[in-house]
């Protein structure tokens, strides 16, 4: 499974989320947005999208130091 992190795309970001939702392969998504309205934004478009079994774990987060600790086994 691979791990991504996107950090603070804004509306620009709008096409690589919806490319990256819709992936064919298992990933781990963790969302950075530092702005309220990012975060907010996010959590709409993933709403929005039809469920991808390809997503095993989806997190969003206000700050860096909060990203997810996990190490690769």
């Amino acid at each position: 499974m691979k791990k991504i992190v996107i950090i603070d795309l804004g509306q620009f970001g709008n096409r690589y989320i919806q490319g990256i939702l819709q992936s064919s392969f298992d990933i781990s998504i963790e969302f950075i947005a530092s702005f309220e309205k990012s975060n907010f934004f996010l959590r709409q478009r993933y709403k929005e999208l039809e469920h991808n079994s390809f997503i095993k774990e989806i997190n969003f987060y206000d700050s860096i130091e909060n990203l997810s600790k996990k190490k690769k086994q």
